[in-house]
């Protein structure tokens, strides 16, 4: 039996060894044709040095570098691949957008994303700084600052109900808990799931958040920006059944297909498909948009000459919108949105 075995075992073993030497065959007779055809082109490989693939790959890349250097630039093709040149042109090209805004970025030393992400800490600090706060964007991000302002007013908030919270320690989080906790064991063990629910929960939900909302343009931050749902008869809820969801849209949109992006959505009529190239995406907009830098949300997108940047403070983000676009509770989503 152990004899039988042994026997299947080396048989197995001897497959092996014969399958991965007709494999190397097949592969070094691979990267002698693609040496031959390279050659045909004018490209001289050594196929006992290099591999069909790294064949592929050193054209593309001295293809690249011929490309660039039409356009200006000069690349090695010998130490730099065709993504690196492209991520370096990417680089230099966001350098000189930035510096047209104001912007003194060096390309050798940042990346186009970490350029992106410094214009955004710089713009958040100085918005911050006109509403009164002082913030080094050399050493908070723009997310540490939005946080440390969220801080700061809780405990402002939480002052007004009688507590006692330092932002410098505790974060808005950390303080609703400790909220949270303090009137839970403020009721009798009997009462507590109930009263709790029904009263403490409320009043941490109706912390005015809305307060800290944040214009871009000016600083308007009455409650009026919230609206009814039935408050106005242009917009109403209608159902996507492509997506599933219940939105607010305008009441002329019908669902329109965008064969780029594989997407139905509700557009207006006069809608149409333009092209995003700072997000590689076809979007519809209104034919007279045109782009615009989001600087809260790092994002690049189209807006009317009359749009501007509002702060949603249910979903934490700022949205480009009309200027005289309300907050309105979609009660199918339980959310609060823009109208759009």
């Amino acid at each position: 039996m152990k004899n039988a075995i042994s026997q299947a075992l080396l048989i197995i073993l001897c497959s092996v060894l014969v399958n991965a030497q007709d494999y190397q065959t097949i592969e070094h007779h691979k990267d002698i044709k693609r040496a031959e055809y390279w050659a045909t082109k004018g490209y001289n490989f050594d196929p006992s040095n290099m591999s069909a693939y790294s064949m592929d790959q050193k054209v593309k890349d001295i293809e690249r570098a011929r490309y660039w250097k039409q356009q200006g630039y000069s690349f090695d093709p010998d130490y730099m691949t065709a993504y690196s040149m492209d991520q370096k042109v990417k680089d230099i090209e966001r350098a000189r957008y930035w510096k047209e805004q104001g912007y003194q970025f060096d390309p050798d030393y940042m990346t186009a994303y970490s350029m992106d992400q410094k214009a955004k800490d710089i713009k958040r600090a100085r918005y911050w700084k006109e509403q009164g706060y002082q913030f080094d964007p050399d050493y908070m991000t723009a997310y540490s600052m939005d946080q440390k302002v969220k801080d700061i007013r809780r405990a402002k908030y939480w002052e007004q109900q009688g507590y006692s919270f330092d932002p410098d320690y505790m974060t808005a989080y950390s303080m609703d808990q400790a909220v949270a906790e303090d009137k839970a064991h403020s009721y009798p063990p009997s009462e507590k799931s109930q009263t709790f629910n029904q009263q403490t929960q409320m009043q941490l939900y109706e912390i005015p958040e809305i307060d800290s909302r944040l214009n871009d343009s000016d600083n308007d931050n009455e409650l009026s920006d919230v609206t009814n749902t039935d408050s106005d008869d242009e917009y109403e809820i209608k159902y996507n059944p492509f997506d599933g969801r219940f939105q607010y849209v305008p009441e002329n949109s019908q669902i329109k297909y965008n064969p780029y992006e594989n997407q139905f959505s509700y557009q207006r009529e006069q809608d149409v498909i333009k092209y995003n190239s700072f997000e590689n995406e076809f979007q519809y907009t209104d034919p007279n948009a045109t782009l615009h830098y989001n600087a809260y949300e790092n994002i690049f997108e189209y807006g009317t000459q009359d749009s501007q940047l509002k702060y949603n403070p249910f979903s934490n983000k700022f949205e480009r919108v009309p200027a005289d676009s309300k907050l309105r509770y979609n009660p199918f989503e339980n959310t609060f949105d823009y109208e759009k």
